[in-house]
């Protein structure tokens, strides 16, 4: 099973590269969107009571930073089941996997260890999602 056959390619799921090129487009205006009111708000924020602002500015990055750990949960989840269901396939991708561009198929060794990098990034991001709780609690918003 470790044998590499070359010829074997998973081919590009049309339908998968269409709705990511349609998830980026969407994400890009949205994000355009985002800082243009972001501006706005923060201009209106100037102008009004330095205490309230400073209260609102708390809580805006409460929801920022809970959004920033909600993320990187889900992605870290995401990478351990992906790697799971790789290394269980011992196959990468792993059966039933929709791919935008036509991917080599790997076997063996080769694909537990994307497996296992897979699940030691989840780990990282997980690491990564406590340290931002860790932070934000210590150093950005101490409860004063």
């Amino acid at each position: 099973m470790d044998e590499q056959r070359q010829d074997e390619w998973l081919r590009a799921d049309p339908g998968m590269r269409r709705r990511a090129i349609v998830f980026l487009a969407v994400l890009a205006i949205a994000a355009v969107v985002a800082f243009l009111a972001l501006e706005q708000w923060l201009a209106g924020l100037q102008a009004s009571d330095p205490a309230l602002a400073i209260g609102t500015m708390r809580h805006v990055l409460r929801w920022t930073f809970a959004a920033m750990t909600a993320s990187l949960v889900l992605f870290a989840a995401y990478l351990w089941l992906l790697g799971r269901r790789i290394l269980v396939a011992e196959q990468y991708p792993p059966p039933g996997m929709k791919v935008v561009r036509d991917t080599l198929v790997v076997r063996g060794e080769p694909a537990r260890r994307r497996g296992r990098m897979a699940q030691g990034l989840a780990i990282v991001l997980l690491i990564a999602a406590v340290a931002v709780v860790v932070f934000m609690s210590w150093r950005i918003l101490p409860n004063h």
